[in-house]
Formats: C-alpha cells, structure tokens, sequence
C-alpha cells in the first residue's frame, strides 16, 4: 500500500478551489479593513470644516474662502454617484457623508456672508458640472463600464481640483521658507488616509480610486517634508550667568 502524506492530499484538484476561496476571504478581510480606516479618517478630516462654521457665525465670512466648500461637495457628489454604480460601500458612505457636511458648510456661509450672487453663482456653477455628469451615467452611457469610465475620469478631475489648497500651502511655503501655516498633524492625517484609499483602490483593483490617492499622498508627503526642512528653529534659554549687566 503506498502512502500519501498531507501535502499530496492539500495540492489535489478538489482543495484548489479551496484554497482560492480562502486568498479570495483573505482579500476581502483587507479591503474591509482598509475601507473602514479610510472611512473613519476621512470624515474626520471633513468634520474639520465645523469650527470654521463657528467661526463665521461669530465674526462673518470675509477670512473663509467659499470654492473649497463648492469643489469639495461636486467632488463628493460625483464620487457618491460612482459608488452607487458600482456598489462600494466604502466610497458611498464617506461621499453621502460629505455631501451633507459641504451642503451644511454652504448653507452657513450663505447665510452669513454680505456676498450671497457669490454663493449662488459658484453652486449654479456646481450644479452645471455635477448634473450633466450624472445625467450621462445614468441614462446616456451604453452600458455600465462605460458610464464607470467616463464617471471615473470625471471624478479624477474633480479631486485635483481639490489638491488647490495643498498646492497653495506648498507654494506659500516655498515662498516663504516657513511652516508655520501648515499642521504637522493635519499634513500626517491627510497622508495616512490619502495612503489607506490608495491600498484599498488596489485592493479593489480601482485605477479611478488609485490614481488622485496617489497623488493626494505624494502631495501629503512632499508637505510632510517642506514641515521637516522649515521646521521652527529651537531658541536656547540664556543663562543668567551669561548676561552682562
């Protein structure tokens, strides 16, 4: 009678399917896993917006920019289509989450500011990108990989549009040699989830979702470093003994 050792019976035809459902679960435990990180980190990050609406509340608009508010909602309504086309929980809820939180951020600056033609224009404007957009995914695009593409790409777009503010601070630095407007924590924070969509792009094997990440990410790096060259320098108390009257 021959034996068969273990290894023999686990490389048979009958586990090789077995052992792809396996990686396929494995997987799948790693996109949940990264899903939920880069969820929870990035609506904390848009929660950052409530202190500004305090702070029109109490002294008015005329220190508070209005487009990030704008560019962020068109972003997060065109992602939250796109997440409801191809049924990404992750995308859907941090994009629902956004919308309502850049719709509240627009209602306070509207309802503070002198300027309000300025409001109206720039969500007219808004409103101009966003439902032509979904217009054409739901109804005009031939099949559902097509409406993805083009979504996608549109989605692409609108994310750099959002790296202005990043890119603004990295200019206002180099200009300036100085860090002192940039959080350190912040910078950390908007890397990490900028990282985490990254992975979890590629673990859903999402070039739309990899490609404006990875470049948040390189931007919140590049940022890391500007804080680590211009870092403040550290002034030594003088010794009293080293004072001459």
């Amino acid at each position: 009678m021959r034996l068969i050792n273990s290894r023999q019976i686990n490389s048979g035809p009958g586990n090789e399917g077995k052992n792809k459902i396996r990686i396929f679960d494995q997987n799948m435990d790693l996109v949940n896993v990264f899903g939920l990180l880069a969820t929870v980190c990035t609506i904390a990050m848009m929660l950052a917006g409530l202190p500004l609406c305090t702070q029109m509340m109490k002294e008015g608009t005329q220190n508070v920019q209005l487009f990030p508010f704008v560019a962020f909602f068109v972003n997060c309504m065109l992602w939250s289509e796109y997440g409801l086309l191809k049924l990404d929980m992750a995308v859907i809820i941090v994009n629902m989450t956004g919308c309502i939180l850049e719709g509240l951020y627009i209602l306070v600056y509207f309802r503070c500011t002198k300027n309000k033609m300025l409001v109206l224009h720039q969500v007219f404007g808004a409103f101009c990108i966003i439902f032509p957009s979904l217009v054409y995914a739901k109804f005009v695009a031939s099949n559902l990989r097509k409406a993805l593409s083009v979504l996608g790409m549109i989605c692409i777009a609108a994310s750099v549009v959002n790296f202005g503010s990043p890119l603004a601070a990295i200019k206002r630095v180099m200009q300036t040699k100085s860090t002192e407007s940039m959080s350190l924590l912040w910078c950390l924070i908007a890397a990490v989830t900028a990282f985490q969509w990254t992975i979890y792009g590629y673990l859903r094997d999402d070039n739309n979702i990899i490609i404006p990440n990875a470049i948040g990410f390189g931007l919140g790096v590049f940022q890391l470093a500007l804080i680590y060259r211009y870092k403040p320098k550290v002034v030594l108390p003088t010794k009293s003994s080293d004072v001459t009257m």
